[in-house]
């Protein structure tokens, strides 16, 4: 179709004249094949281009493109996240956390980071901190919270983790009802 060429050519034309979100359109139409033959190493080199003018969604998805690239993925996941991108801050915490030697304020601030822009397996993560007492004091109420929070948005983890909170009425009181509402839904 010719009206399609018309718009990548368009885009193309203003990504070359610094157009973050014409680069940005062209990384994924070519990550996923959409109007043009899909093309992994051209996204890559869009998102760049986008990320150049800190384009925050370009910033996480050139972050994925480096992903082999250990310091330069963590420069550009670093910088997506400090603009609010919150997978990016999601990535952040949990690879604080993740360390052999912990790093329970880093992985916490940026996992409340990502909670505080509603990302759902941010919230049953720190649900999972706070109920387990990971080097930080168990709190039951916290985990429900951050547990309820993940469900209501769809998160199975979180949704199986909540019914255990009114099974054994950690958090929130005992409900068989509520208990095997969530455990069905997970």
């Amino acid at each position: 179709p010719q009206g399609f060429n018309d718009v990548i050519w368009r885009l193309g034309n203003m990504s070359q004249h610094g157009h973050a979100g014409s680069s940005l359109a062209l990384g994924l139409l070519n990550r996923h094949g959409m109007l043009v033959e899909r093309d992994e190493v051209k996204a890559c080199q869009y998102y760049a281009l986008a990320a150049e003018h800190k384009e925050v969604l370009a910033l996480y998805r050139q972050s994925v493109c480096l992903s082999g690239q250990a310091d330069g993925q963590q420069a550009v996941l670093q910088q997506a996240a400090e603009q609010g991108h919150p997978a990016a801050q999601e990535m952040l915490g949990r690879a604080c956390y993740e360390q052999p030697q912990k790093d329970m304020k880093c992985a916490l601030d940026w996992l409340a980071r990502a909670d505080a822009a509603g990302r759902a397996s941010a919230q049953a993560l720190l649900g999972w901190i706070y109920y387990q007492g990971i080097e930080v004091p168990q709190n039951y109420l916290k985990a429900y919270r951050f547990y309820a929070a993940a469900a209501i948005s769809g998160d199975r983890f979180a949704q199986n983790n909540l019914g255990e909170c009114y099974a054994l009425g950690r958090g929130a009181r005992a409900d068989a009802t509520r208990a095997f509402f969530w455990y069905r839904k997970a």
